[in-house]
């Protein structure tokens, strides 16, 4: 069976990594940005960066300097506002939140919690992990299926309904 190769990261991530990378370096060029986010294993092209600079120079997230160029044009020096600082460290935060929510999930996924493995067909097994492991222990309610697939329970729904 053939599988399917990655692609990257998510280009929803560019924003992000481009503020992280100006607020380490303190500035850089386009063609740097490009080179750093493309290592981080972020899957885009130069244009969507330049693009994304632009935006966020647009949003005052960052500013530019065109720097003359001893061999070749001009080239477009970037650096961090006050309000790109505050963006790169919520930045911070929101990476981390996301790293933590797929850690969580792909421990689940793999039927690890713990280190003890967790049958993945079982879906209390599961949910009691992650009761143990947020260090909430809840009774059984009368009615819930014990040790059933989490399919075979009513679903609940979310964010109202769709039109």
């Amino acid at each position: 069976m053939a599988t399917e190769q990655s692609e990257g990261l998510p280009r929803r991530f560019l924003t992000p990594f481009l503020l992280l990378s100006l607020d380490r370096d303190g500035t850089s060029y386009g063609y740097e940005l490009f080179e750093t986010v493309s290592s981080l294993g972020l899957s885009v092209d130069l244009a969507a960066v330049y693009r994304g600079l632009r935006t966020m120079q647009q949003r005052d997230l960052v500013t530019s300097q065109w720097v003359r160029s001893g061999a070749g044009p001009d080239r477009r020096l970037y650096s961090l506002t006050d309000s790109g600082r505050s963006a790169a460290a919520a930045a911070t935060d929101e990476l981390a939140a996301v790293r933590d929510g797929l850690t969580a999930a792909l421990d689940q996924f793999r039927g690890r919690a713990d280190g003890r493995a967790i049958p993945l067909h079982t879906g209390e097994a599961v949910a009691r992990a992650a009761r143990e492991r947020s260090g909430h222990e809840r009774e059984q309610p009368p009615g819930e299926a014990t040790g059933s697939h989490p399919s075979a329970r009513p679903r609940k729904a979310f964010g109202g309904s769709r039109s």
